[in-house]
């Protein structure tokens, strides 16, 4: 048995002073391996504050890039690899703390392991705990991953971790998700925004939650929005968006626009969440366009459509006097044109005049003209046989 070994061993004395001396014994060692990492969480989750503390010094000193090593290790018992990310998130956790108290700014790398420089260590940690948080077995991914929440990802690191959003298991997929929302990062941004417009109903509504308040997501997002042909999809998007309305750029507002008019001139679905933002940003401008194109479906002869622009231009805080007559007279125009219609129809079904038919038969006798004695004319006819 080797002297570590031994030390170990009295991490489970009975008695408090042997189990003090072990532990500040192997801490200024910086032993590590399984039994080391389970014997001093064994003692972090004693009664005794002062054997706490130099337990939490003991992990510390082994290192997160070795603890990562442990929890990777896929030939090591399930509950000893637990131990291994139970152990590496307590270092996080307390590097994290130490920096908040040194003043270190709070973008600062989180430096895993002693001894190495500070990007190379964080890059392997984030690797394993990435590739941990991939695997079969729930628990220790959870943990993974809880990890990984308290860590400064680097940009490579974000873009493994984001691969996790189409994980089968959809808890796992929404805690990545969540993440992403957080860090705000510029890949991350572009995978949620990729998830709101590709993957399955719940993930896009995840996705969309977690981008809410993003400006760095109002451009693309309006982009996808133009793009997307998809209608449940749009109205996700737009509600995203409806908080930055004005943070969209006005070059996007005025595509935004253009297509809204094209699918409602022509009775195509989608034309309500594109229109929703560029009202809330441009209200004005919406009016204007919607009475150019009821203007324009009027001189088409499209009487219906123009009359569902007008009654939509009428329904808004926007509508002027004028819109309300040109709504009237379009109404009362068409009631007129009805109603020429069907008389015109009646006309064209009522049966011919009797006077018409005895008109006929009178063409079918002559009358001669006899004259008396005197010369005189008489009055008589006679029916032509």
């Amino acid at each position: 048995m080797s002297d570590i070994a031994k030390i170990t061993k009295l991490l489970h004395d009975e008695s408090l002073e042997r189990q003090m001396a072990a532990v500040i014994v192997l801490g200024e060692l910086c032993a590590s391996g399984p039994d080391v990492i389970h014997g001093l969480l064994r003692a972090l989750s004693s009664d005794v504050p002062t054997l706490q503390r130099h337990a939490v010094s003991a992990l510390s000193r082994i290192g997160a890039r070795e603890l990562a090593v442990c929890a990777k290790d896929a030939l090591l018992a399930p509950h000893v690899r637990l131990d291994a990310l139970t152990a590496l998130r307590l270092v996080v956790t307390m590097s994290s703390k130490e920096r908040a108290g040194s003043g270190a700014k709070p973008g600062a790398p989180f430096v895993a392991s002693s001894g190495a420089s500070g990007e190379h260590a964080e890059a392997h940690v984030t690797e394993a705990l990435i590739e941990i948080a991939s695997g079969t077995d729930r628990v220790l991914a959870q943990s993974a991953l809880t990890t990984l929440a308290g860590l400064e990802l680097a940009p490579e690191a974000t873009e493994s971790l984001a691969a996790l959003v189409a994980h089968p298991e959809l808890d796992r997929a929404r805690f990545v998700i969540d993440q992403l929302g957080r860090r705000k990062a510029p890949h991350g941004t572009r995978v949620l925004i990729d998830v709101v417009r590709t993957l399955d109903r719940r993930r896009a509504e995840f996705a969309a939650g977690a981008l809410t308040g993003n400006d760095d997501a109002v451009a693309p997002l309006a982009e996808a929005l133009l793009e997307t042909k998809d209608a449940d999809r749009a109205w996700l998007m737009r509600n995203v968006l409806r908080p930055n309305a004005k943070k969209v750029p006005a070059p996007l507002r005025e595509k935004l626009l253009e297509r809204a008019m094209s699918r409602f001139g022509t009775g195509e679905r989608g034309w309500e969440p594109l229109l929703d933002i560029v009202r809330d940003a441009d209200p004005e401008a919406v009016a204007e366009a919607l009475r150019a194109l009821a203007r324009k479906l009027q001189k088409q002869d499209q009487v219906a459509e123009a009359l569902a622009v007008w009654r939509r231009i009428c329904a808004s805080d926007r509508a002027t006097a004028e819109d309300r007559s040109e709504l009237a007279a379009l109404e009362g125009g068409g009631s007129r044109a009805r109603g020429l219609r069907l008389r015109r129809r009646a006309t064209t079904l009522v049966a011919p005049e009797p006077q018409v038919e005895l008109a006929a038969k009178g063409q079918g006798r002559r009358s001669s003209t006899r004259t008396t004695n005197d010369g005189r004319p008489t009055d008589r006819r006679k029916v032509a046989r």
